[in-house]
């Protein structure tokens, strides 16, 4: 009995035992699975084109103007998937064009870049640019509005024009700002305008030539404001007969002129069509004249002629 009872036993360590060592086994392949899925993910090579900004330094950028760049330059960049696209995220490194040393004129640079991760390798695709420096300046100008004075129509008359921007500041290369005459803002009318304009017009530097120049203003655009009102004009007006005492059409009606001058506010000749001129037929049996002073209609300051000869025929007559 006793002997059985310590097979027992033994047999019970023996499976526990074994069981450990399984456990162990089974533990020990789990973490060497993991560990070399790490390592694939790891080397796993990645490899991305991106556009990044071309950052200039070694010059002041407030003395000196700085032409021929491109605002970006493309990178390729290889390396480990993880850090790749960690760097695409990010943008934590920089494209650089170092001017330092460089004073007016063309230049041919090289482009460098900094702050990309060791392990990463690139490529720049533009690895030089062609640039200019030129010395930089800045003037003042006072801005002179201007518009076509034959655009206003006959008989009214443009008060002073205005610009909500009257002076700016010119900046640029030295020669190019020194060839500025003046900054222009130019208010384009419509054919016979007789009404107030407002307009945002851009300004533009010119030279003593009108002739655009190449430099950068302070102000883009300004409001440019022109009063027109009516003034004092000339207007033709037709003739009209108004008969009275008999039936004009049995009369034949003529007049030494067909038209008037009508004289005054434009305004008010606007609403003149025609001058009326009475015509009395009372007691007419043969051909008669009659001399007729014009009424002058209101607002019109005169009338040319101031009256007209009237032929008055009978029908039956002629």
């Amino acid at each position: 009995m006793s002997y059985m009872l310590f097979s027992l036993v033994l047999a019970i360590l023996l499976a526990v035992f074994v069981d450990g060592q399984s456990g162990t086994d089974t533990s020990k392949l789990s973490e060497s699975s993991s560990t070399d899925t790490s390592l694939i993910h790891l080397n796993t090579q990645k490899t991305i084109t991106l556009k990044a900004s071309l950052q200039v330094t070694g010059v002041d950028t407030n003395k000196y103007l700085i032409s021929g760049l491109p605002d970006t330059v493309e990178i390729e960049i290889k390396g480990p998937a993880a850090i790749v696209v960690a760097a695409e995220n990010t943008h934590n490194f920089q494209v650089i064009a170092n001017l330092k040393g460089l004073s007016d004129g063309e230049h041919k640079v090289n482009l460098e870049v900094k702050g990309l991760n060791k392990d990463l390798t690139y490529t720049l695709k533009t690895k030089a640019v062609n640039l200019s420096i030129y010395q930089k300046s800045s003037a003042y100008f006072k801005v002179t509005p201007q518009y076509n004075t034959d655009a206003i129509a006959e008989g009214y008359e443009a008060g002073d024009i205005t610009t909500s921007v009257s002076e700016v500041t010119v900046s640029g290369r030295t020669t190019a700002v020194n060839q500025v005459a003046q900054v222009v803002a130019t208010l384009d009318l419509s054919r016979n305008t007789k009404a107030d304009v407002s307009k945002s017009v851009p300004l533009q530097a010119v030279d003593a030539n009108g002739n655009p120049v190449d430099v950068t203003l302070s102000e883009a655009s300004t409001t440019l404001t022109l009063p027109v009102q009516a003034g004092v004009g000339t207007k033709s007006a037709a003739v009209k007969f108004v008969t009275s005492n008999g039936d004009a059409a049995n009369f034949t009606i003529t007049a030494n002129v067909n038209t008037v001058t009508l004289t005054g506010n434009m305004d008010k000749l606007a609403k003149v069509s025609q001058i009326s001129v009475p015509v009395n037929l009372k007691n007419i049996t043969a051909k008669t004249t009659q001399k007729v002073t014009l009424s002058v209609p209101d607002g019109v300051n005169k009338l040319s002629p101031t009256s007209i000869t009237v032929t008055i025929t009978p029908k039956e007559a002629e």
